[in-house]
């Protein structure tokens, strides 16, 4: 099985993939995309649309909202794990709890003009996620913004921490037992 992944559902390198992969009759194709009349999606034998995903900006964050929910939810199912897909029922109302606990200080960050750096920490699993946020405050405001994992923060990028720097850490509210 091939998942083919696109926001835009056009991009030429996905789509060669997929036409590759089905000539050489490997398997069938998932696309996940936000454009359902994209060349992509006709392509796929199986399709995961998400409008709701389209962007009305440069910057990708509701489409890879949805597309990493979407392929969350896809793997959970794959392995059986439909407490996991249950759970995610519960994220529309999570994320309006973060939101209303967290506005003024995205505000006050936001808005803070002196800030000429950003650099996002997660580890194992959260590594990912702080690529990606750090790719998408370097597209929303056109500065310095750095992805490391915890540790090796302190060996080397925290020297570059100024009083003009920001720092976040991705982390869980359960702790790590590992």
């Amino acid at each position: 099985m091939l998942v083919a992944i696109s926001r835009s559902g056009g991009t030429s390198e996905t789509i060669a993939a997929v036409h590759r992969f089905q000539r050489q009759g490997l398997g069938i194709v998932v696309v996940i995309s936000n454009y359902p009349d994209s060349p992509l999606a006709l392509l796929g034998d199986h399709a995961i649309l998400i409008p709701a995903g389209r962007e009305k900006s440069v910057a990708q964050t509701r489409s890879f909202a949805s597309m990493y929910l979407a392929v969350t939810a896809f793997t959970a199912a794959l392995v059986n794990r439909n407490d996991l897909v249950d759970e995610m029922a519960g994220l529309p109302a999570l994320g309006k709890r973060l939101i209303n606990n967290y506005l003024d200080t995205a505000r006050m960050i936001g808005e803070g003009l002196d800030i000429d750096r950003f650099y996002f920490l997660g580890s194992g699993v959260r590594y990912g996620l702080a690529c990606e946020a750090s790719l998408k405050m370097k597209e929303m405001t056109l500065t310095h913004s750095e992805p490391c994992h915890f540790f090796e923060f302190s060996h080397g990028p925290i020297a570059m921490i100024t009083p003009s720097s920001q720092v976040f850490g991705l982390v869980s509210e359960t702790p790590r037992t590992q």
